[in-house]
C-alpha cells in the first residue's frame, strides 16, 4: 500500500522516496502527481526528499508512546541533517551522554554523602526503628528532630 515515487537525479541513476511508516499525511490540494524537481547539478538526495514530502503534504508524526517518538526523532534527525543511518546513531547516543552527565554527576554526588553519613544517621535510623515498633510516640518524636537536625548539618544527604 505504500506509495513510491522514482525521479532521475544528477548523483544516482534512480532515487525511490518512501513515505516512513510513522508518519500520517494530511490529504493535499496539489495535483495527483507532482512535478518532479528541477534538474540542476546542485540537487541532492536530502534536497528531492523534502520536495518529495513538500509535494505529498507536511507529514504530521503521529507519537503514540515512546518507542515511536524516538522513532519519529531519530527519523528527523536523519532527514533534515543528511546523515547517512550509522551517523546518525552514533551522534544520537553521543548526544544522549553527554545530556545525561549532570544527571549522573548529581546521583553519585547524593550516593558519596549518604554513604558518608551511613555511620552517623544508621544508629539514628536504627533508634527511630526501635521507637516506632515499641511505640513510644515522645522518643520517635525526638529521634526523628536528632535525625533531622543531622542531616541539615551534613547537608541534607537526600
Amino acid at each position: 500500500m505504500s506509495q513510491m515515487r522514482e525521479w532521475p537525479c544528477t548523483q544516482h541513476a534512480l532515487v525511490t522516496v518512501r513515505p516512513h511508516t510513522s508518519f500520517v499525511s494530511r490529504p493535499y490540494s496539489s495535483p495527483s502527481s507532482p512535478s518532479p524537481p528541477p534538474s540542476d547539478s546542485s540537487s541532492s538526495v536530502l534536497e528531492i526528499t523534502q520536495l518529495a514530502r513538500t509535494a505529498e503534504g507536511d507529514p504530521i508524526p503521529f507519537i503514540t508512546g515512546p518507542i515511536s517518538f524516538v522513532e519519529t526523532l531519530l527519523s528527523s534527525i536523519h532527514t533534515y541533517t543528511g546523515l547517512p543511518w550509522w551517523a546518525t546513531l552514533s551522534l544520537s547516543a553521543v548526544s544522549l551522554r553527554v545530556a545525561l552527565i549532570p544527571l549522573v554527576r548529581r546521583s553519585r554526588m547524593a550516593t558519596v554523602q549518604w554513604r558518608n553519613a551511613q555511620p552517623i544517621l544508621g544508629p539514628l535510623f536504627f533508634l527511630r526503628t526501635l521507637f516506632k515498633k515499641q511505640g513510644n510516640v515522645d522518643s520517635l518524636k525526638k529521634a526523628e528532630e536528632k535525625i533531622h537536625e543531622t542531616m541539615k548539618a551534613l547537608g541534607n544527604p537526600s
